[in-house]
C-alpha cells in the first residue's frame, strides 16, 4: 500500500517507509500536440498561458475548460490523464485536503477506477498529519496548496483526533505567494534597468524559474535575479526584507490574531520567512515533521472495511497526553512553582530530556509542581529539582 497526498502544490507518494517517491505539482500544459504534468508543465507555463491548467484539483468538476487541451475538456479529464501518467499501481490511501468536498471526492473516485487505479480509503489530510503530534487539547493546523491556506480544527478526546472545522483562504497559496513576488521584482527592473520583464513572455519565464529556484533552495542573503533579452543581461538582486514584507501583507488575512497554538505542516517551512512571520503573531508554533505519514495512514486506516471506500475524519492516537489537575486545596502553593522533571515511580526524568520533550513540547502552558501528567497510559508528576 501507498500514500497518495493529494495537494496542488505538490502531489505526493510515499512508500511504506514513509519514503517520498514522488512528488509534482498538479499543473498541466498541452504542448507539441501533448499533454505534459508537473515540472516540465511549470517550466513553461509562462510562456504558453493558454494551453496551461493548474485548477483541476481545487475545481475538481466537468465544468468545460475555457480552452480544451488536446482530449481534455474538463478539469475531470485533466486529473485523470495526469493520475495516468504517474503510474500508479498499487493500492492508496489518498490523503485529501478537509475542504474537499463529498462531490468531488465522488468525482475523483470515479477518475481513479476508470484509470485503473485501487483506492482503499480517503482521510482528511491534517488528521494523518497531526495523529501523533503530542496535545493535551485541540489543535489548529495550517496547510498551505497552490491557490488557498487551510486552516483546520482537530478536536482531541483522550486518545481520539478528529475533523471537526476547516476554512479556506483563498487570497494565500502559493501561486499568489509567487506572483506577488514576481511584482516585486518587476517593479525592482523597472526602476534599476528601466526593463519590465513582463511584456516578453520568455523573460516572465525566466523570473518565474528564478522563484521557483528560490524557494527550492532559500538564501538568508536575499535573491539575486538575472534575466536575458536581446542577447543583453540584466541582473537585480532583492533582500530577504523585500520578500518578506509582500509575504507579511498576505499573512494578514488569514486572521491568526485568536490563535494560541498553531501546528503547520512541512509544506509551510517551503515559503522561506513565512514561520518567522507566524512565530511573530501565533505565541505558540508547532511544527509537524516529515516521516509519519504513511505510518499514520495506516495506523488511521487499521480497521476500516475492505469492501468500501469510506472518507476518514477521525483515528486513535498512541500519543495520549492529559493533564490531571491537583484539585487539593493544600498543593495551592506549590502549584505556583515551575516544575523541572517529571518522576515515574521512583525515576525522576528532567523536562528538557529529548525523550520528555518529544511530549510535552505542544502543551499550552508550563508544568507546575504538583500537577500530573498521563502520557501513553502512564501518569507523571510534575516535580522540583534543585
Amino acid at each position: 500500500m501507498h500514500v497518495l497526498e493529494l495537494n496542488d502544490w505538490e502531489i505526493r507518494l510515499l512508500n511504506s517507509d514513509d519514503e517520498v517517491i514522488l512528488s509534482e505539482p498538479a499543473v498541466g500544459l498541452y504542448l507539441d500536440n501533448k499533454l505534459v504534468f508537473g515540472h516540465e508543465a511549470l517550466q513553461a507555463s509562462r510562456l504558453h498561458p493558454q494551453s496551461f491548467a493548474n485548477q483541476y484539483i481545487s475545481r475538481l468538476s466537468s465544468e468545460p475548460l475555457a480552452n480544451r487541451l488536446g482530449e481534455s475538456k474538463n478539469q475531470a479529464d485533466l486529473l485523470y490523464h495526469h493520475l495516468k501518467a504517474l503510474n500508479l499501481d498499487q493500492e492508496l490511501v489518498v490523503l485529501i485536503p478537509s475542504n474537499f468536498t463529498n462531490e468531488k471526492l465522488g468525482i475523483f473516485l470515479g477518475i481513479a477506477r476508470q484509470a485503473g487505479i485501487s483506492i482503499k480509503s480517503f482521510i482528511d489530510a491534517p488528521l494523518a498529519y497531526t495523529l501523533e503530534v503530542p496535545s493535551s487539547h485541540d489543535l489548529t493546523i495550517l496547510d498551505l496548496d497552490l491557490h488557498q491556506t487551510s486552516i483546520t480544527q482537530i478536536h482531541i478526546e483522550g486518545n481520539t483526533r478528529a475533523v471537526i472545522d476547516n476554512r479556506s483562504i483563498e487570497s494565500m497559496g502559493f501561486s499568489s505567494i509567487i506572483d506577488g513576488w514576481l511584482n516585486v521584482i518587476a517593479d525592482e527592473f523597472i526602476q534599476k534597468t528601466r526593463f519590465d520583464p513582463f511584456h516578453f513572455a520568455h523573460t516572465e519565464q525566466q523570473l518565474f524559474n528564478c522563484v521557483i529556484h528560490y524557494l527550492q533552495n532559500p538564501s538568508d542573503s536575499g535573491l539575486q535575479v538575472e534575466i536575458s533579452h536581446n542577447q543583453q543581461n540584466r541582473l537585480v538582486n532583492l533582500s530577504t526584507q523585500m520578500l518578506t514584507d509582500k509575504l507579511d501583507s498576505k499573512v494578514k488575512s488569514l486572521k491568526l490574531d485568536d490563535i494560541q497554538s498553531l501546528a503547520i505542516t512541512p509544506r509551510v517551512l517551503q515559503i522561506p520567512g513565512l514561520y518567522q512571520i507566524l512565530e511573530s503573531i501565533v505565541p505558540k508554533i508547532i511544527t509537524i515533521q516529515e516521516g509519519q505519514l504513511h505510518k499514520n495512514a495506516t495506523r488511521i486506516t487499521s480497521g476500516t472495511n475492505a469492501e468500501s471506500v469510506s472518507r476518514i475524519t477521525k483515528g486513535i492516537s498512541a500519543a495520549e497526553i492529559v493533564i490531571l489537575h491537583n484539585n487539593n486545596d493544600n498543593t495551592n502553593l506549590t502549584h505556583q512553582e515551575p516544575a523541572t522533571h517529571l518522576l515515574f515511580e521512583n525515576h525522576a526524568q528532567r523536562l528538557d530530556h529529548p525523550d520528555v520533550t518529544k511530549h510535552i513540547s505542544s502543551l499550552d502552558k508550563p508544568l507546575l509542581v504538583g500537577e500530573n501528567i498521563q502520557i501513553n497510559s502512564k501518569t507523571y508528576t510534575a516535580i522540583s529539582v534543585e
